[in-house]
């Protein structure tokens, strides 16, 4: 009689519930290569985006002042410069915010990796843990510049280019860790640092494509409808047709919006997929919104688990990275004096209230203290870099992961499918020679083979 029993020990929780492999998000992350990768793009996108600021922002402009007994056109003229004001201001603050780097948030008043472990209970954000806001502050600041473009149309340009340098920037960095997450998440396998900057390389049009195309899709639509607005405007009479055909500019705005909507939710999926599949942009593109449109609430379901998720992982984060900072600090403190140490952490970040944590600021060092101090400021930014790395690093790995998710939803496909490079193969492969010693034995000690020649027919 043959034994049906069931055994779960030989059945996999990933495979009976395969949304726990978002568990594995911290692990895949917390990766010194990705670390790195995330680190470098952060800071060489706050660089680029300092310099466009300070070459946009000009000076900080004024409120206009209200006539005195203002009435009809007056007042009116008085609103419009009023409102005029209001978004050159809301251009002005969204420029400045753009200009500090990530160790120097406390100066903008929005310190995130501070509000995390604050004891005064500002960790929390309209009943949400404020690490769930660091976790998304590596898509707040991917999706800035496109919110600053609709700011007014001073800063329609500022606004491109800056999510012009972004896409540059993460075209390679985020790449890079999507690539390397891609190989952990479906084989446990390892990606060296030079191998995947080189395969992202290979591929950096199409990983700066994919994004672009419907960008440039919704600008074309965009412009047909401005053009139809300009003859509506110079042509008297015409605004009866207008009236009736307008279910073309509301078709045209629904296009836009599913496009624009696929663009903000899918944009690290293509990234996943071309370091996945070894794709081009448009099947990137396809993938990634016919994922997000076919399985909406599967997606809705992956990214708030990973949020949440995330939450736990980086107030754990951050209270490690305050632990190693001041154990540091207490330990060395016994020997070398409370007071004078303090002179050494001038320089580190304020950010996280890294700096100010230490105490009453001290007098500024001098001498060699002062040469110390920098070197003890450099080790500071670095470590608190790969905090900020960190935090991109595990966006990345989770859009990674939630993109093998949906692929296995939607397509079937499992997970351990990933396009690995093989090896080039010998352009020319040639057989080995047979060596013929002088007894007249081939190498295998055989006699040596001569061709047969059949001899002339006589005539």
């Amino acid at each position: 009689m043959t034994d049906d029993r069931f055994d779960l020990r030989n059945v996999e929780l990933r495979e009976v519930i395969p949304w726990v492999h978002l568990f594995r998000g911290f692990r895949i992350a917390l990766d010194l290569k990705k670390l790195a990768l995330g680190a470098a793009g952060a800071v060489l996108m706050a660089f680029g985006w300092s310099f466009i600021a300070l070459w946009f922002i000009g000076e900080r402009p004024t409120a206009p002042e209200k006539p005195e007994g203002a009435t009809g056109d007056q007042l009116s003229h008085y609103e419009l410069e009023q409102l005029e004001y209001q978004e050159r201001l809301n251009s002005y603050n969204a420029l400045e915010e753009s200009r500090y780097m990530p160790w120097d948030q406390a100066e903008r008043g929005t310190d995130v990796y501070r509000s995390v472990l604050d004891p005064s209970g500002k960790g929390w954000r309209g009943g949400i843990p404020a690490s769930a806001f660091l976790t998304l502050e590596p898509i707040r600041r991917l999706l800035f510049p496109a919110g600053l473009t609709l700011r007014g149309p001073w800063a329609a340009i500022p606004g491109t280019l800056l999510m012009a340098w972004t896409l540059l920037v993460w075209s390679l960095f985020g790449g890079a860790i999507t690539r390397i997450s891609a190989v952990q998440v479906a084989r446990d396998g390892h990606v060296g640092l030079g191998e995947a900057l080189t395969f992202v390389i290979r591929r950096y049009l199409s990983y700066l494509g994919a994004p672009v195309f419907p960008f440039l899709g919704v600008v074309f639509i965009v412009i047909l409808c401005a053009i139809a607005g300009f003859i509506l405007s110079i042509i008297p009479g015409i605004d009866v047709l207008a009236g009736i055909i307008w279910f073309l500019p509301l078709a045209a705005g629904f296009v836009m919006t599913i496009m624009l909507f696929g663009l903000v939710l899918g944009w690290p999926l293509m990234f996943a997929a071309i370091s996945a599949e070894a794709t081009e942009s448009f099947d990137s593109l396809s993938r990634s919104y016919s994922y997000v449109l076919t399985r909406p609430w599967h997606y809705l379901f992956y990214s708030v688990l990973a949020i949440l998720y995330g939450a736990i992982v980086m107030v754990f984060v951050t209270a490690f990275s305050y632990a190693v900072l001041h154990m540091s600090q207490y330990s060395v403190a016994w020997g070398g004096g409370e007071t004078e140490l303090r002179q050494l952490y001038a320089y580190v970040p304020l950010a996280g209230g890294w700096r100010e944590s230490f105490g009453p600021e001290a007098d500024s060092p001098t001498g060699t203290t002062y040469v110390s101090a920098l070197f003890v400021g450099l080790w500071a930014h670095v470590f608190f870099l790969g905090i900020v790395g960190f935090a991109y690093s595990y966006f990345w790995s989770q859009s990674t992961i939630i993109y093998f998710l949906l692929r296995r939803d939607v397509d079937e496909t499992e997970f351990e499918e990933v396009f690995i490079e093989e090896e080039d193969d010998e352009p020319f492969p040639t057989a080995p020679p047979t060596l013929t010693d002088p007894s007249g034995k081939d190498d295998k000690g055989g006699d040596p083979s001569l061709p047969i020649v059949d001899p002339p027919q006589g005539s």
